[in-house]
């Protein structure tokens, strides 16, 4: 019976953590997905990113996301553009020194194909608060649509309105004396307009493989900004060797001048040596066969040697007369005088007689000489 009572506590106390456990999860789960979208946010909290605002009499093309440069190195991006009033506010992050109170703010063309960016000019000895936005008076846009509209009222309200009727007058009588003409181009606009709507099809494919064309554009814009600083650094580089080149050529001018004025004030002394110069060419031309052919055995020998050394750690050689014999005379007649024997009687011819001579018996080796082995002759050294 006690059994049977335990069992349902168990099985609560099992639902109870399963429960828990699936709580813990689904908070782990909701944590990551507001990370993960919200994580630009979370991680400017965290950064040390600081954003400033600026009122802008125009947006000039920019858009959100687009690059924010300070000193010419991006420190940031557009966060926010806004309308307040007849002014827009663009709200962008800095990453990187605090900005003074007289900054200034510019919006430029980045690429060949129109992209913005915000380029941020650092002024002022106090810092900026985030809180205070850049006024209008120290920002810049590249095309004010109101300013450009006020010249316009300006011009208008300047102009000589009897000088206007008189023109318009003249351009009328003008049109009245060109009416054929005038009639016959309008025929060949009527005919252009004819032509242009009977290849609308063809209009549409051009427009539609345009509107491609800019769309691989856009997207290698990068490639192209950095194609074009690339050959700015290149035709910059090509100056500097082009005058490289001109200075060379101006030394070389001035070196060619002297050695010009050096060759005529030396002259005299110059044309002897060039004359022998040239027999002793005529010569070696006259000899070329005989200096052929007497580099053929010294190639040989130079060959023949080279094997012999190659053959191993050491080399024979056999250097005849070395020591001229005079000199080895009186100590070989002395080694043989001293054992009873004369050198001089051993090469003189043998007397003869009719009957055979007895044999001589062999001569004793000689005291302090010993025996020396011969060396064989060396390849290629005529021994």
């Amino acid at each position: 019976m006690h059994t049977l009572m335990s069992n349902p506590q168990k099985s609560n106390i099992k639902k109870t953590h399963t429960a828990r456990t699936g709580l813990i999860g689904i908070l782990v789960v909701v944590v990551l997905v507001v990370v993960a979208v919200g994580f630009d946010t979370i991680a400017s909290w965290f950064g040390s990113t600081t954003t400033y605002s600026a009122y802008f009499g125009d947006s000039g093309g920019i858009v959100l996301g687009d690059k924010v440069f300070l000193s010419g190195v991006q420190v940031g991006k557009v966060e926010k553009i806004s309308l307040e009033g007849d002014k827009v506010l663009l709200k962008f992050g800095v990453d990187g020194p605090a900005l003074g109170v007289d900054t200034e703010v510019s919006i430029k063309t980045l690429t060949v194909l129109g992209r913005k960016f915000l380029d941020v000019t650092n002024h002022g000895d106090k810092k900026l608060p985030p809180s205070r936005p850049i006024p209008i008076e120290h920002t810049r846009t590249p095309y004010l649509l109101t300013d450009a509209l006020g010249d316009l009222s300006t011009t208008v309200s300047n102009l000589d309105l009897g000088r206007v009727t008189d023109a318009l007058g003249t351009l009328s009588h003008t049109l009245d004396q060109t009416a054929p003409n005038l009639g016959a181009a309008l025929s060949g606009v009527a005919r252009l307009s004819d032509s242009v709507a009977s290849r609308d099809k063809m209009v549409q494919d051009l427009f539609h493989n345009a509107e491609s064309l800019t769309k691989v554009l856009g997207s290698r814009s990068d490639q192209i900004n950095k194609l074009l600083v690339d050959g700015n650094t290149l035709f910059s580089a090509l100056n500097d060797r082009r005058q490289a080149i001109q200075t060379l050529l101006t030394n070389l001018s001035s070196v060619t001048s002297n050695i010009a004025a050096v060759i005529d004030d030396n002259q005299q002394q110059l044309q002897p040596v060039l004359k022998q110069l040239n027999s002793v060419t005529d010569m070696l031309n006259q000899r070329k066969d005989d200096l052929a052919k007497a580099m053929l055995p010294a190639s040989q020998y130079i060959t023949s040697l080279g094997e012999s050394v190659a053959s191993g750690p050491f080399f024979k050689a056999y250097i005849m007369n070395l020591v001229p014999g005079q000199y080895l005379q009186p100590f070989i007649d002395a080694a043989f005088k001293d054992a009873g024997l004369d050198p001089s009687a051993l090469t003189q011819p043998a007397p003869a007689v009719s009957a055979p001579a007895p044999e001589p018996s062999p001569a004793p080796a000689l005291p302090g000489l010993p025996s020396l082995p011969g060396l064989p002759p060396l390849p290629g050294l005529g021994g």
